[in-house]
Parts: C-alpha cells; sequence; structure tokens
C-alpha cells in the first residue's frame, strides 16, 4: 500500500499532524505536499500554527465573523423595546413590528426594516400574544331586542407598504346578517356618519 493510498483512510486533523510529523523529519516540503496531495499554501498554514505553540493548533478554527457589521445599536433596540411596551399600554392599539415602525416613523426617527424590527422583538421574548380576557355570560341577550340591532365595529389601524394607515368601518344586522366593510383614514365621526 503507498502513502497516497494510507492517506485516504486519516481524517483531515490527522493529515495536519502527519504532514508537521514528516516536515519535522527533514522531508522535503514539495514531496509532503504531493504525499499528502495538499497544497504549499495549506502546509504552510498548518506549518504558522503548529510555530505558534498552540496545543491543539492542528484544530480548526470558527470561520464564524467576528463583528457583526450591521448589527442594531443597543439605544435604536431599546427604543424598539420601549415603544413596544408604550403600545402594549394603550387600550386597542396594534403592537406588532409594523405598528412599532409607523409610530416611530411618525417621529421622524430613522429606523431599521420591519422584519429586522421583528427579529429584535423576537430576541427579546416580546412576541407573544397578550392573553384576552375571556367573556363570562349574564344569562340574558343583549340587546333585548335584537332584531332591530345592527352591529358596528372597527378593525384598525392596518398599514400598507406604502406606510398609510387605514381602518375597517364594519356594520352587520342582526337580523339578515347583511355586512357593510367600509375602508376609511380615520375614526372621526364625520367618516363614521357618512358610512351610515
Amino acid at each position: 500500500m503507498t502513502m497516497k493510498e494510507k492517506n485516504l483512510d486519516l481524517d483531515k486533523e490527522q493529515i495536519r499532524i502527519r504532514a508537521i510529523e514528516l516536515y519535522e523529519k527533514k522531508w522535503r516540503i514539495s514531496d509532503i505536499c504531493s504525499t499528502l496531495n495538499c497544497s504549499r499554501n495549506w502546509f504552510y498554514k498548518w506549518l504558522k500554527r503548529y510555530l505558534s505553540s498552540d496545543q491543539y493548533w492542528y484544530k480548526e478554527h470558527s470561520r464564524a465573523p467576528k463583528t457583526i457589521k450591521r448589527a442594531t445599536d443597543k439605544k435604536m433596540e431599546q427604543l424598539i423595546i420601549q415603544t413596544r411596551k408604550e403600545l402594549l399600554s394603550a387600550p386597542y392599539m396594534q403592537y406588532g413590528p409594523q405598528a412599532i415602525y409607523y409610530t416611530l416613523k411618525m417621529k421622524n426617527i430613522d429606523l431599521p426594516p420591519v422584519w429586522t424590527i421583528a427579529r429584535i422583538l423576537k430576541r427579546n421574548n416580546l412576541t407573544e400574544k397578550q392573553d384576552s380576557k375571556t367573556h363570562i355570560a349574564k344569562g340574558r341577550k343583549y340587546p333585548y331586542n335584537y332584531l332591530l340591532a345592527q352591529l358596528m365595529d372597527f378593525v384598525g389601524p392596518r398599514y400598507l407598504y406604502s406606510k398609510l394607515r387605514f381602518y375597517f368601518h364594519n356594520i352587520i344586522c342582526a337580523d339578515t346578517h347583511f355586512a357593510q366593510i367600509s375602508v376609511l383614514e380615520n375614526q372621526t365621526s364625520t367618516n363614521v356618519c357618512n358610512c351610515l
């Protein structure tokens, strides 16, 4: 069995150790490289690591970047977290990444994209939904004359990618279940009356 055939059975760390053993036996570098089927650059890389007197010189170092150049700074992260808490404390307000983006954009703050805000919230364990209080029935129907009633509510604010805010105004007839949905820019009484 030749030396090249034996090298096929060795793992990467053993090949590195073997290269240095041959170097210490005064083999020529060109012979080491041809025997182990490696390049001169590869050999000099591991020779340099060996000469650095590191006990585990033959182990692979992490290739992950030491610093992340585009990381969001701590002040911006704290501002996003603070805005999230403010939105949570306000009743009926949305508090997701899009709402945080819109709220801070209204204050003319230069922001990271919405998906970065979502990652910041997830990293700080702020993505859980709030528990809604369950309704306990009192045993009577409301309104009492439900055939004459219409149900009205708002959904929103919602946001488009163009950063426009809008609301859905919903009216449902309790008797016929007919629904009317209107899109409004705000919740002013004038806009609501125009939809009735």
